[in-house]
């Protein structure tokens, strides 16, 4: 950000210390460096589990053994390290998680912690949502459907009668030792 300001030809005075002071009348040249980050940052403590990295640490939660360290979780959740350490953060502070030495997860209650994920998720929001009609029928619209790569059908489509949906949740998400966790399916089957 700095050197796009300066390539600007804008003087600038932060907070961290840096400053750069540029005057052709009287000629004044003044630069100097302060901290790279802001050394008053505020925390930003998490209040719901919305969003795609909250849910990918609940999924590495559900579905890997623990005690698991905070790097291990970040790294098989492909999800940073803050981001790892404000959601368990915020799960130990709702008792949904129990961290002992070194900040290893030794327990975690799945079924509270998938419910709060849940509520937290929102469906509707969390989602892109159309609606659609084929007025030529069902037989019409399956075939329009396999070409998306996603899709849920809901609706008058969930009567008896209706051939199995498959419905990918989220993408793959890097297991232990680097192996492609797959990703969770859902299937519904109507006879």
């Amino acid at each position: 950000m700095r050197q796009l300001i300066a390539q600007g030809g804008v003087s600038y005075v932060d907070a961290t210390g840096n400053l750069r002071v540029v005057a052709t009348t009287p000629g004044i040249f003044l630069e100097g460096l302060g901290a790279e980050r802001d050394p008053e940052r505020a925390a930003r403590p998490l209040y719901s589990l919305r969003g795609a990295a909250a849910g990918r640490v609940v999924r590495a939660l559900v579905e890997l053994e623990l005690p698991l360290g905070l790097r291990a979780l970040s790294t098989t959740s492909a999800t940073p390290l803050a981001t790892v350490s404000r959601v368990a953060t915020f799960l130990e502070a709702e008792a949904l998680l129990t961290r002992h030495a070194q900040n290893r997860v030794v327990a975690v209650d799945l079924q509270a912690l998938l419910a709060r994920w849940s509520k937290d998720y929102e469906l509707t929001k969390s989602n892109e949502l159309r609606t659609f009609l084929e007025p030529r029928g069902l037989p019409v619209l399956w075939p329009k459907l396999a070409r998306l790569s996603r899709y849920t059908a809901t609706g008058s489509t969930a009567r008896p009668g209706i051939r199995v949906l498959k419905v990918v949740l989220r993408p793959e998400v890097p297991g232990p030792g680097g192996k492609a966790l797959p990703p969770p399916e859902a299937t519904v089957t109507r006879k």
